[in-house]
């Protein structure tokens, strides 16, 4: 898969179940490691990223659950 996304452009990934788009979006900020090939952020592989660059760019992303994912405990006030 070759996916280039511009700086401030935002992406939305959609499929049927099991087609992987939580398996590459786990791999996009390094949960998971490929078998091959690479990914690169910003033109650096991300295997080569400490934790800390990792918890950076992984803040740079969002995932939307099908599922509800609310707390019954928790309110917005």
């Amino acid at each position: 898969v070759n996916l280039k996304i511009d700086r401030g452009e935002s992406v939305v990934i959609i499929g049927g179940s099991g087609c992987g788009k939580s398996v590459l979006l786990r791999h996009i900020i390094g949960l998971v490691q490929p078998d091959e090939g690479d990914v690169k952020i910003d033109g650096q592989s991300i295997a080569d990223l400490s934790e800390r660059e990792l918890i950076k760019v992984r803040r740079k992303f969002g995932m939307l659950f099908q599922g509800a994912a609310l707390f019954d405990s928790l309110t917005v006030e």
